[in-house]
């Protein structure tokens, strides 16, 4: 496990913003963006993107409000360099279908409890944002890879402006729509000469624009602060290859251009996998890769992301 030193006063500074917006979306405006599924701009450079984690949940007032911030950088200044997951963890998230008002719906998964319990990432209250899961040494000693929102934009900056180690395509994956299935790779190649380390991908399964009840503190309807028809977006639903992934570049060395892939061949979408009144014309594929080497300072840190519509 990571450590970090922080003086006193850094505690206190951070710890103010981090609860000042404690507590959470007004309806959010619908998707508006698709990606290619390929890490590249429009002139076929390849970008370094970035993947945002939102903590949040059901019961949790404040944590609209972060996630329209969020979503606004995104639509306004980030586009499809930025990559949005909407994770339900925690206290908030749990379903409680006889409270007046009802929040019966559960959007929880394994994955998502499984990240929100991960010491290192130090998820201690909600709304919580990890942005590639960078190890932030500005933040409490308990909140390693987690970041309030004081400068959210800031913090996507200095990720998509870096050059981009490697470049993700999706684009050769595809949804049988017949037999409720998924088929196809998703390929890494390595953009230059990397010594050393562990790579891992993870494959994850998000749908957009969800209707089911959310406390918002912001809201001004005759139902304030429960709105029963709110409009969660990016939700993750799930991985298909583990909440830590797969192995890809299992070499001490990868050579610039080499690739490695992930297979998702008749990968079945049932109930029982995901949520029962999940719409698959309303998800996404999103696939990053992220540093796995326990020993490295770049712990879990991702080095790329990419995100393509189902269908």
């Amino acid at each position: 496990m990571k450590k970090i030193n922080i003086t006193l006063g850094a505690i206190l500074t951070t710890g103010i913003l981090f609860f000042a917006a404690c507590d959470y979306v007004k309806n959010p405006v619908q998707k508006t963006t698709t990606t290619g599924g390929n890490s590249t701009g429009g002139d076929s450079v390849v970008r370094r993107k970035a993947l945002v984690e939102d903590y949040t949940g059901h019961e949790c007032g404040n944590c609209p409000r972060q996630g329209r911030i969020l979503h606004q950088l995104k639509e306004t200044i980030y586009h499809e360099k930025l990559i949005v997951l909407t994770v339900h963890a925690g206290g908030f998230a749990t379903p409680h279908p006889t409270h007046n008002p009802p929040y019966p719906t559960d959007f929880q998964t394994s994955e998502g409890t499984t990240y929100n319990n991960n010491s290192d990432f130090g998820i201690i209250a909600n709304p919580a944002f990890m942005i590639n899961r960078t190890y932030y040494t500005d933040w409490a000693a308990r909140c390693s890879y987690t970041a309030g929102n004081g400068n959210l934009s800031g913090k996507i900056d200095s990720v998509v402006a870096a050059a981009a180690d490697f470049k993700i395509d999706l684009s050769g994956i595809t949804y049988d729509n017949v037999n409720n299935k998924i088929n196809g790779v998703a390929k890494v190649t390595a953009l230059k000469s990397i010594t050393g380390g562990l790579y891992k991908m993870v494959l994850v399964l998000s749908e957009d624009s969800v209707i089911a009840e959310q406390k918002d503190d912001d809201d001004t309807g005759p139902t304030t602060p429960y709105v029963p028809l709110f409009t969660h977006r990016d939700v993750f639903r799930g991985t298909i290859n583990g909440a830590y992934g797969t192995t890809v570049f299992a070499g001490a060395t990868v050579a610039s251009g080499v690739s490695d892939s992930v297979s998702m061949q008749a990968f079945l979408i049932t109930p029982a996998n995901y949520h029962p009144t999940l719409k698959p014309d309303h998800c996404n594929i999103v696939a990053y890769i992220y540093n796995a080497d326990v020993n490295s300072p770049k712990y879990y840190e991702l080095f790329q992301v990419e995100e393509k519509e189902l269908k």
